[in-house]
């Protein structure tokens, strides 16, 4: 764990740690970050391929202890950054989930989010 002076002069402690999964030719990455002020944050980007979303849930469960994920990212609809991501939200608490908007890719209607429970449509303002 590192330390660095806040913007008030205090030291405080932080740590930032990113595991950036070895998926190939997809993407999948979990993040925490923990500080004295904030406490734990958990954040998952992209999941890869079906197969290595329990890996996700293995280093939120295993190593980072913790059976939430703070924040979900998706960052758009192909197979080889979401497919993984269904077990994450079957497997572990997920708080928020930011994910592009489905309307706006050609494959909408072929990804997990319009038919899993946990996600809903979020209509922008």
């Amino acid at each position: 764990m590192g330390s660095c002076l806040n913007p008030c002069g205090g030291a405080t402690h932080l740590s930032i740690e990113i595991d950036m999964l070895a998926v190939g030719d997809a993407d999948a990455m979990a993040l925490r970050h923990v500080s004295d002020e904030y406490g734990e944050f958990i954040a998952i980007s992209d999941g890869g391929h079906k197969s290595h979303g329990n890996k996700l849930v293995s280093i939120v469960r295993d190593y980072y202890q913790s059976d939430t994920v703070d924040l979900l990212i998706s960052t758009h609809p192909d197979q080889d950054h979401i497919a993984g991501l269904e077990a994450v939200l079957d497997a572990l608490k997920v708080k928020r989930v930011w994910v592009h908007d489905p309307s706006e890719h050609p494959t909408a209607g072929a990804h997990p989010y319009g038919r899993h429970p946990h996600v809903s449509p979020r209509r922008r303002e």
